[in-house]
């Protein structure tokens, strides 16, 4: 009795592979022409917390404004893990 083809399930992802939401990263550079910092978080919010940090520490920003804070903000991208 023929029953027809047989179905192939689908590959599943491997459990440790799960899906992660797109990592954020900042490049000072795009901010401050000729610095090559940068950082990568999975939260906005990290990035944010690091950026503002690096531009005290190393620029000397002393009042970081809403101005700045969104000039920051503007410039996050999202990145896939290169894993």
């Amino acid at each position: 009795m023929d029953r027809g083809p047989k179905k192939v399930a689908e590959p599943r992802p491997a459990p440790w592979r799960k899906r992660r939401n797109p990592m954020k990263q900042f490049h000072c550079g795009s901010l401050v022409p000729g610095c090559e910092w940068h950082t990568r978080a999975d939260e906005e919010a990290e990035v944010m917390r690091r950026a503002v940090e690096h531009m005290r520490e190393t620029h000397g920003e002393t009042t970081i404004r809403e101005t700045m804070i969104e000039a920051i903000r503007s410039r996050i991208e999202k990145v896939r893990d290169a894993a």
